[in-house]
């Protein structure tokens, strides 16, 4: 076949349409798929090169002169729409070898573009003006040649079935590219135009991530044979070689992992059918299946079984601007629960309308509510929830405590008109919907409309403790979180989930948290962010836990090494098994890690965690809740304290936390003895019964408010009675002299001479 081909350009046509299927010379470029985004693609020569970037240091580099330059740029959020704005990040593209017979069946349907050198017919139009040219194949192609002189074309002719002798139309002027043999591998250097400024990210390392048939997403080596390279100029751009043969198939390239509104919708409809009729006891398969597809959307070969005596239900919140489905998944433990057909009580605020199926009336369980993609190309944010998704329905002994313990109301996808469209931060108005929470619109702000309607019922209701957010961040490394800042007790249990996080989560960066003011940003004269979901829930619903999740695209500044969970081996996936200070690049199991640490510190703050990492922490839940992260300013916040809804929030309420419970694979039972003892002569078997623990003076200390508290059943014959819910102090009597007994040396006791006092509140 000869190698030589028309040249042409695709003109603004291109912005109007950023999921399209092109031949541009011996190449097909694709993004005519769900959260594709391609802009104008052109074959450029070196003219064109040096023109484009005129003197750019690293504009050429090591390119070789029989490389095939393209330029590709980015097409904007809303592109060719009258709500087209200025982000220009995410791009998701496929290039493969074009085969003859796909070039022919294409005729007269698909543009082929390839640069021009501007003749005198398009000087007066200027140099950002090109023409669009139709062909069928590389033969008619090279039959359409056309002369610097205007000579008329012989062997075409005859072809295409017209009169020699005729005089033909006047032609633009084209040029012959000569391109090589598509028989033989080629190299082709692209170059992603039209970026947002993303400097900072790319020469700190990060990649586009890339698609190979058969292997799954990964990010670009960076290797020398790559040759990747950060254009410098007015536009920012990036630059690498890609190798191609024909019969190769499709390789892809996005700005990051992508995860597509089709993905999630078959994922979500493969979990229903699996948990529709979960069994009660035990899975045909070890439960080993259930959670494998959720595994694979993560990128990891590890997955836990699944559990059992779980409600799953996936219910429609919402639809879209576009019709698109918004998704309402509810997460907790299936028995004892009675059914009812709509959600929320008589006279409460209803939400916007009725969801499908039936949910089990959960009054007594607080609602966690988490959500994901409101920005649609902030893919990070979406692995975190699959990760938080994937631990919520193992059979992990803490999935389990969070499933009694809590109802987890989980929204995957926010905005599925921008992910579907491969927007980067809007909808399909152009709207940025986490600057619209304050007041939403059901005709613009479809989703988080929906989402707000139901967070104001649950509140009013008392049912709502917990709200997190998920994205990805592209300029400030590590996972963190942006929260609200409180003057009073609250902040202590706000900022004590950020060091909860800290604790369970190696790749959790407690520095790079904020606890700020909205209204001191406004004073100060910056940009708030009043509108965000983290601050109008918090203001709104009154909500002291209300978290913006954030997760660098690249890596954080350092590893933290964790210890694994008490009693638990092998129970962490492998991105929690690190033992390296060193920052690690993130991946889909990093961020899915992140995520199920944030529900594991759920349950460490407001519930009873058998296996928390605490208690090889040598810490308490008191001591960390004390440890409030002060405001930066130090200013006090003009928001007034909030505190948590629907758990005990007494001293008494957090040592409960802290005791052993009635499992046997409880640690704190065996939190500092390594073997089990008697039980005091004093207490009876009745009496201990509900709380069955190991005696020893150690083991019945919890340390609170500089205080410790022992199990009333341990108490049961002392001669004072304690009042009900108070906390009992316990004295340690080294002699028979009373004026003693408060220097607390660190003798042991017997448990007849321990002496209690009731504290009063």
């Amino acid at each position: 076949m000869d190698a030589t081909l028309l040249v042409g350009v695709e003109g603004t046509r291109a912005w109007s349409c950023p999921q399209r299927r092109v031949i541009v010379g011996p190449m097909v470029f694709t993004s005519d798929f769900d959260s594709g985004n391609m802009g104008p693609v052109q074959l450029v020569t070196d003219a064109e090169q040096e023109r484009t970037w005129p003197g750019a240091p690293g504009h050429r580099g090591d390119i070789e002169s029989e490389d095939l330059l393209y330029t590709i740029d980015v097409a904007p959020d809303c592109a060719g729409t009258p709500h087209a704005n200025g982000y220009r990040s995410w791009f998701f593209f496929g290039l493969s070898v074009a085969e003859p017979i796909e070039m022919a069946s294409l005729e007269a349907k698909v543009p082929v573009e390839v640069p021009v050198e501007r003749g005198e017919a398009l000087e007066d139009e200027g140099d950002s003006k090109h023409v669009t040219c139709t062909s069928t194949c590389l033969e008619e192609g090279s039959r359409m040649k056309a002369d610097a002189e205007g000579s008329k074309s012989t062997s075409s002719d005859s072809a295409a079935g017209n009169d020699a002798e005729e005089e033909e139309p006047a032609k633009p002027e084209m040029t012959k590219t000569e391109l090589p043999q598509v028989n033989c591998e080629i190299s082709v250097v692209l170059t992603i135009r039209n970026l947002n400024n993303h400097r900072k990210l790319f020469r700190d390392g990060y990649r586009p991530w890339c698609k190979m048939p058969g292997k799954p997403w990964s990010r670009l080596p960076d290797t020398p044979q790559l040759g990747f390279a950060i254009v410098e100029g007015e536009e920012m751009g990036i630059r690498w070689r890609h190798e191609a043969s024909r019969g190769s198939g499709t390789v892809y390239y996005a700005f990051c992992a992508p995860y597509s509104y089709l993905d999630c919708q078959g994922l979500l409809e493969d979990l229903e059918d699996t948990f529709s009729s979960c069994p009660s006891f035990s899975w045909p398969d070890e439960g080993r299946g259930a959670l494998r597809n959720l595994s694979k959307s993560i990128n990891d070969d590890w997955w836990p079984k699944a559990g059992t005596d779980l409600l799953f239900r996936r219910q429609l919140l919402n639809r879209s601007l576009q019709g698109r489905r918004v998704d309402l998944l509810t997460v907790s433990k299936a028995s004892g629960l009675k059914a009812r057909s709509r959600c929320g009580r008589a006279g409460a605020d209803r939400p916007p309308c009725r969801l499908e199926g039936r949910v089990p009336k959960m009054a007594e369980r607080p609602i966690v509510f988490i959500s994901a993609r409101v920005h649609p190309g902030e893919t990070p944010g979406q692995f975190v929830f699959l990760g938080i998704l994937r631990f919520l329905l193992s059979d992990d002994p803490r999935a389990r405590s969070l499933r009694e313990r809590f109802q987890f109301k989980l929204v995957p996808m926010l905005n599925p008109d921008g992910v579907a469209c491969g927007h980067y931060r809007t909808n399909s108005l152009g709207l940025n919907l986490n600057r619209h929470y304050d007041k939403p619109s059901p005709h613009q702000h479809e989703g988080i409309w929906a989402a707000k309607r139901i967070l104001s019922s649950w509140s009013k209701q008392g049912r709502l403790l917990f709200y997190l957010d998920l994205h990805g961040h592209a300029s400030k490394r590590g996972c963190f979180l942006y929260a609200n800042r409180m003057a009073g007790p609250g902040q202590g249990w706000n900022s004590g989930f950020a060091r909860l996080c800290q604790m369970n989560s190696p790749h959790f960066e407690l520095e790079q948290c904020e606890f700020g003011d909205e209204v001191d940003k406004e004073i100060e004269g910056r940009e708030g962010k009043r509108g965000s979901g983290r601050v109008a829930i918090h203001r709104d619903c009154r909500l002291c836990n209300a978290y913006t999740l954030e997760c660098n695209y690249n890596k954080g500044r350092a590893t933290r090494p964790i210890v694994p969970p008490k009693g638990l081996l092998g129970a962490d996936p492998p991105a929690a098994e690190l033992f390296t200070e060193e920052p690690v690049p993130y991946a889909q199991g990093v961020w899915a890690q992140v995520g199920e640490a944030c529900v594991v510190s759920i349950l460490d703050l407001f519930g009873h965690n058998c296996h928390s990492r605490m208690l090889n922490s040598r810490g308490s839940l008191h001591s960390l809740l004390g440890s409030t992260i002060r405001p930066r300013t130090g200013r006090m916040t003009h928001v007034k304290d909030v505190l948590p809804q629907g758990v005990g929030l007494t001293p008494e309420d957090i040592a409960a936390r802290e005791r052993p419970c009635w499992r046997s694979a409880c640690g704190w039972a065996t939190a500092t003895s390594s073997a089990p003892a008697a039980p005091p002569r004093g207490a009876s078997r009745e009496a201990a019964a509900p709380v069955p623990r190991a005696w020893s003076a150690q083991t019945s200390e919890l340390r609170i408010c500089g205080a410790r508290a022992v199990p009333r059943a341990d108490v049961a014959k002392e001669e004072v009675a304690p009042r009900p819910g108070s906390v009992l102090r316990r004295r340690r009597t080294l002699s028979s002299d009373p004026r003693k007994a408060h220097r607390g040396e660190s003798a042991k006791v017997r448990p007849p001479e321990v002496k209690l006092t009731a504290l009063a509140h």
